[in-house]
Protein backbone atom coordinates (compact mmCIF):
# COMPACT_ATOMS: atom_id res chain seq x y z
CA UNK A 1 0.00 0.00 0.00
CA UNK A 2 1.49 3.59 -0.83
CA UNK A 3 -0.09 6.46 0.83
CA UNK A 4 0.82 9.64 -1.20
CA UNK A 5 0.38 13.14 0.59
CA UNK A 6 -0.76 16.11 -1.06
CA UNK A 7 2.60 18.77 -1.61
CA UNK A 8 2.82 21.84 0.33
CA UNK A 9 1.67 22.82 3.63
CA UNK A 10 0.05 19.77 4.52
CA UNK A 11 2.97 17.68 3.88
CA UNK A 12 5.21 19.60 5.76
CA UNK A 13 2.72 19.37 8.71
CA UNK A 14 2.16 15.67 8.33
CA UNK A 15 6.41 14.93 8.60
CA UNK A 16 6.40 17.03 11.76
CA UNK A 17 4.07 15.44 13.29
CA UNK A 18 5.27 12.18 13.02
CA UNK A 19 8.81 13.62 13.64
CA UNK A 20 7.39 15.15 17.21
CA UNK A 21 5.78 11.32 18.10
CA UNK A 22 8.84 10.01 17.50
CA UNK A 23 10.75 12.54 19.39
CA UNK A 24 8.53 11.94 22.52
CA UNK A 25 9.06 8.21 21.99
CA UNK A 26 12.63 8.38 22.88
CA UNK A 27 12.23 11.09 25.14
CA UNK A 28 10.22 9.04 27.39
CA UNK A 29 12.72 5.78 27.39
CA UNK A 30 15.44 8.44 28.35
CA UNK A 31 13.01 10.46 31.13
CA UNK A 32 12.00 6.93 32.66
CA UNK A 33 15.64 5.94 33.78
CA UNK A 34 15.76 9.59 35.33
CA UNK A 35 12.73 9.43 36.85
CA UNK A 36 13.15 6.47 38.92
CA UNK A 37 16.96 7.46 39.54
CA UNK A 38 15.47 10.55 40.87
CA UNK A 39 12.83 8.87 42.87
CA UNK A 40 13.03 5.33 43.60
CA UNK A 41 9.62 4.75 45.88
CA UNK A 42 7.77 5.77 43.38
CA UNK A 43 8.49 3.07 41.64
CA UNK A 44 8.45 0.22 43.98
CA UNK A 45 6.87 -2.91 43.09
CA UNK A 46 6.00 -1.54 39.47
CA UNK A 47 6.93 -3.00 36.40
CA UNK A 48 9.08 -0.97 33.90
CA UNK A 49 10.17 -1.12 30.65
CA UNK A 50 13.40 1.22 30.05
CA UNK A 51 15.79 1.85 27.56
CA UNK A 52 19.30 2.87 28.22
CA UNK A 53 22.96 1.41 28.21
CA UNK A 54 24.62 -1.32 30.07
CA UNK A 55 27.74 -0.08 32.55
CA UNK A 56 29.44 -1.92 35.13
CA UNK A 57 28.62 -5.30 34.09
CA UNK A 58 29.18 -8.02 36.53
CA UNK A 59 28.50 -11.98 35.93
CA UNK A 60 28.49 -14.79 38.85
CA UNK A 61 26.48 -17.79 40.94
CA UNK A 62 24.13 -17.33 43.49
CA UNK A 63 24.93 -19.14 46.51
CA UNK A 64 21.90 -21.52 45.31
CA UNK A 65 24.14 -22.10 41.81
CA UNK A 66 21.97 -19.74 39.78
CA UNK A 67 24.37 -18.04 37.24
CA UNK A 68 23.35 -14.20 36.84
CA UNK A 69 24.46 -10.90 36.05
CA UNK A 70 24.17 -7.28 37.56
CA UNK A 71 25.03 -4.16 35.81
CA UNK A 72 24.09 -0.76 35.61
CA UNK A 73 21.36 0.91 33.02
CA UNK A 74 22.43 4.43 32.69
CA UNK A 75 20.43 6.77 31.05
CA UNK A 76 21.74 8.38 27.43
CA UNK A 77 20.25 11.66 28.55
CA UNK A 78 22.97 11.30 31.45
CA UNK A 79 20.77 11.72 34.58
CA UNK A 80 21.86 8.75 36.58
CA UNK A 81 21.02 4.52 36.77
CA UNK A 82 19.21 1.93 37.42
CA UNK A 83 20.70 -1.35 38.65
CA UNK A 84 19.55 -4.72 37.16
CA UNK A 85 19.56 -8.14 37.72
CA UNK A 86 19.08 -10.94 35.73
CA UNK A 87 19.31 -14.59 36.26
CA UNK A 88 19.83 -16.44 32.82
CA UNK A 89 22.88 -15.33 31.33
CA UNK A 90 23.20 -13.44 28.42
CA UNK A 91 25.28 -12.06 26.01
CA UNK A 92 26.00 -9.02 27.10
CA UNK A 93 28.61 -6.52 27.22
CA UNK A 94 29.25 -3.17 28.54
CA UNK A 95 28.11 -0.14 26.49
CA UNK A 96 25.11 -2.30 24.92
CA UNK A 97 22.31 -0.38 24.33
CA UNK A 98 19.40 -2.88 25.91
CA UNK A 99 15.75 -2.67 26.76
CA UNK A 100 15.37 -4.30 30.57
CA UNK A 101 11.62 -5.48 31.65
CA UNK A 102 11.25 -6.34 34.87
CA UNK A 103 10.21 -5.40 38.38
CA UNK A 104 11.69 -2.65 40.22
CA UNK A 105 12.13 -2.86 44.23
CA UNK A 106 13.38 -0.56 46.69
CA UNK A 107 14.42 -3.73 48.31
CA UNK A 108 14.50 -7.00 47.41
CA UNK A 109 15.87 -9.90 49.79
CA UNK A 110 17.84 -12.60 47.82
CA UNK A 111 20.65 -15.30 49.01
CA UNK A 112 19.95 -14.08 52.92
CA UNK A 113 21.30 -10.31 51.31
CA UNK A 114 19.36 -6.77 50.84
CA UNK A 115 19.31 -5.56 47.93
CA UNK A 116 18.36 -1.48 47.38
CA UNK A 117 17.03 -0.01 43.88
CA UNK A 118 17.11 -2.61 41.85
CA UNK A 119 15.07 -3.88 38.83
CA UNK A 120 14.37 -7.55 38.43
CA UNK A 121 14.97 -8.18 34.67
CA UNK A 122 12.19 -10.71 33.27
CA UNK A 123 13.67 -9.75 29.32
CA UNK A 124 16.41 -8.23 28.04
CA UNK A 125 16.73 -7.24 24.60
CA UNK A 126 19.52 -5.58 22.48
CA UNK A 127 19.03 -2.28 20.87
CA UNK A 128 20.81 -1.08 17.79
CA UNK A 129 23.14 1.54 19.05
CA UNK A 130 21.78 5.66 18.75
CA UNK A 131 24.47 8.11 17.15
CA UNK A 132 23.85 10.97 18.13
Amino acid sequence: MIVRFAAGPLRQTTMLVVLLLLTSTIAAAETNICRVAAKPSGFDHQQLTLEGIAAGLRKGTSRSGRKYMTFLLTSPAGCGGVFVYAQEPLTLSNGDHVQVEGIFETQHRRDGLTFSNEMQATKITALPLRRP
